[in-house]
């Protein structure tokens, strides 16, 4: 394995990409991120898949970021859910 795509579509992690380019673009070190909805009352099964992903990135020398919410999450969550109680 020479770069983290190569891991991820070895172990089946990866089904389906934008662009064979990222095989090549992460062969220098990249910053990546995964946003969390600050709304939401918890982090789920789903939200794990995410955070394995960056773990793997991270392994192979990327920085990774997590953001939750945000500007967005002030004033642009159309469900009217509040930040606070996440109801």
């Amino acid at each position: 394995m020479n770069n983290v795509i190569n891991a991820l579509i070895e172990r089946g992690f990866i089904d389906q990409m934008t662009s064979p380019d990222l095989v090549d673009i992460v062969n220098r070190p990249i910053k990546v991120y995964i946003g969390f909805d600050p709304t939401a009352p918890s982090l789920h099964l789903g939200s794990l898949v995410g955070i394995m992903a960056l773990a793997w990135f991270q392994k192979f020398g990327h920085t990774p970021y997590v953001i939750i919410g945000g500007a967005t999450g002030r004033i642009g969550d159309p469900s009217g859910k509040s930040i606070v109680t996440g109801k």
